[in-house]
């Protein structure tokens, strides 16, 4: 029979968690210690959250699993304690990924947080970090001394909304940049961001590991082609540039990038490229392996449509998007009928 614990009031877990906690962050990628801490879970009385780490570890290895849903409904609530009461009160904003919170979106001033927002204070994202297996987080509303907390260190994936100068100058120097492989950074047309920030950015060596790009609503997007000509973007596999103003002078200096070698998704939608700026692009030896071509609203005409068709690079292509240009239905039939087009199975045009 499992031996029965006295709850413990600031922690999700019975006491003595904090050595198990410690070996899951230690190899994010291993299921192992999370089984072992299962284990020690079910035999301490937490049977539930024990069965829960095993269901979704199953399910992320593709094995069936039933009955994980359940659990985390019924038990959500206990499963938050100890973190900042922000956290708490939007249950949604935590995604639970292999048992434990592997995903999370806060408010700056909560990662930060203080007595004022939680009985038991343990600021600038310590509890949080020790609590969870986290590898995702999203900063509304953040300060520039978010990014600069040596708590985000360690993390995968990070999204940062309603950017300015100061936060991405933060950013440069943050003590995430050598763990991330995923970076989204999202601005709001009253935010002000300057060409300086996004080079100091660009030039930090610890932004090799990264694997995925975005960069959104903001005019920069020339600078942030020219930012992506050094070595270390080599490794890119998705961009997306959204709305930044990307002309044919930056799709030019992009088709000279070394980050266009590996990358499987390229989305440009609404940016003024051009005939000319994609002509640019699809001249570039390296880009070869596209799989999902984003080019809605990017000014494209006919001879867009002509210049795909002939283009080698659309062997691989999988999804073309081409909403939102001159273009007319019977257009998509130019591309269809390329013999280039084997692999394409998504074609939007109208």
């Amino acid at each position: 029979m499992p031996r029965r614990t006295k709850p413990n009031a600031d922690a999700p877990y019975p006491p003595g968690w904090e050595p198990f906690l410690a070996a899951i962050n230690a190899d994010l990628d291993d299921d192992t210690p999370r089984l072992v801490f299962a284990d020690w879970l079910q035999e301490n009385g937490d049977e539930e959250r024990a069965e829960f780490i095993r269901l979704q570890c199953d399910l992320a290895n593709g094995r069936p699993a039933g009955g994980a849903e359940h659990l985390l409904t019924a038990n959500r609530k206990r499963w938050l304690v100890g973190l900042p009461k922000g956290v708490r009160d939007r249950p949604d904003w935590c995604v639970f990924r292999r048992g434990f919170i592997a995903a999370m979106t806060v408010l700056g001033r909560h990662w930060l947080s203080r007595s004022v927002f939680d009985e038991h204070p343990d600021a600038d994202g310590r509890a949080i970090r020790r609590l969870t297996a986290l590898e995702e987080l999203r900063i509304e509303q953040s300060w520039n001394t978010v990014v600069e907390r040596p708590t985000l260190a360690g993390l995968r994936a990070l999204t940062l909304t309603s950017a300015g100068s100061g936060l991405i100058e933060s950013l440069a120097g943050s003590p995430v940049l050598p763990s991330l492989t995923d970076l989204t950074i999202l601005a709001k047309s009253s935010d002000g961001v300057s060409q300086r920030s996004f080079r100091n950015l660009f030039s930090n060596p610890n932004l090799a590991r990264l694997r995925r790009l975005r960069v959104g609503a903001m005019r920069l997007g020339n600078v942030v082609a020219e930012g992506l000509a050094n070595q270390r973007f080599a490794g890119l596999e998705e961009l997306r540039l959204r709305h930044v103003g990307l002309d044919a002078h930056g799709a030019e200096a992009l088709a000279r990038s070394p980050a266009v070698a590996r990358l499987r998704a390229l989305d440009l939608r609404n940016n003024p490229i051009g005939d000319t700026g994609l002509c640019e692009l699809l001249a570039a030896p390296a880009l070869r392996n596209l799989e999902a071509l984003d080019l809605a609203m990017c000014q494209l005409s006919f001879t867009s449509v002509r210049a795909l068709a002939d283009w080698e690079g659309l062997r691989s292509v999988r999804s073309l998007n081409l909403q939102g240009n001159h273009l007319r239905a019977a257009d998509a039939e130019i591309i269809r009928d390329s013999p280039r087009a084997q692999q394409l199975t998504e074609l939007l045009v109208a």
